[in-house]
């Protein structure tokens, strides 16, 4: 959908993200306006880029956003460098976070995945980026311009790939696949094409290292039907604590603890 630059803010001398639309249309238009609201007018939070500015010059569409210092999940696969578990039990901590205020706010992002989660290593934090096929009602129907149905393969639930409604759950599978490939560097099979849950095969039987609890929680998030997953963002926190705290690093304390 987009081009995106690094600029600067001559009078304030800020480094931002410049978002382009390069798609034609008023739909495409309109979509790109949407995901400027919603970011604007909704969403306060650490896990989330905050909007700057939307501009339209000689007919191209702009969108000004935070500049978001460090790589992607993706940049750090593509590098060799894999996750332990503590590592993904933080990001995963700090997305679930953001996650858990969007869904409050009654937005479901529908795209997920290693490209999206940006991280900074240095300020230990996990920015979710591009909501350009986001919605701002919890139950949508998928289609969209010219009919065709936005999901990103892999990491898309049995859900969108049907082209049905979009919920809560549906970013918890996204959240729960992109776990799955950050452990295992393994790409999980297209949720479409598997016929049970047992056609998935756990990142512990994967890499022996992989504590079980933490395997099962990745499972859980990526059940084939909506209402077996964790209800909520926050469950789905709250069992990774606990996890993290009593199997994957007991000496980790909360910041400020």
């Amino acid at each position: 959908m987009g081009r995106i630059y690094i600029g600067k803010h001559v009078l304030l001398q800020e480094e931002v993200v410049i978002k382009e639309l390069i798609l034609k249309g008023p739909e495409a238009e309109q979509q790109f306006l949407e995901e400027a609201k919603i970011l604007y007018r909704h969403i306060r939070h650490s896990s989330f880029p905050a909007v700057k500015d939307y501009f339209v010059y000689q007919g191209r569409h702009f969108l000004v956003m935070d500049y978001i210092r460090g790589k992607s999940m993706q940049d750090f696969i593509d590098l060799g460098r894999p996750f332990n578990e503590d590592s993904i039990c933080w990001i995963l901590d700090r997305i679930l976070a953001g996650l858990a205020y969007l869904h409050r706010m009654g937005i479901v992002h529908r795209d997920i995945k290693p490209g999206n989660i940006i991280l900074n290593l240095g300020e230990h934090r996990a920015v979710l980026v591009d909501f350009g096929i986001a919605k701002n009602k919890v139950a949508v129907p998928e289609k969209q311009e010219g009919g065709k149905l936005t999901y990103t393969r892999h990491f898309a639930s049995p859900e969108q790939y049907r082209g049905e409604a979009c919920t809560v759950a549906s970013d918890i599978y996204s959240l729960g696949a992109t776990a799955y490939y950050a452990l295992t560097n393994v790409l999980p099979p297209e949720a479409i094409k598997l016929k049970s849950d047992r056609n998935l095969k756990p990142p512990h039987e994967i890499d022996n290292t992989i504590h079980p609890q933490l395997s099962a929680a990745v499972m859980k998030a990526m059940k084939l039907n909506p209402v077996e997953r964790f209800k909520s963002a926050g469950e789905m926190q709250d069992i990774l604590f606990q996890i993290r705290t009593t199997c994957v690093n007991p000496d980790w304390k909360p910041h400020g603890a």
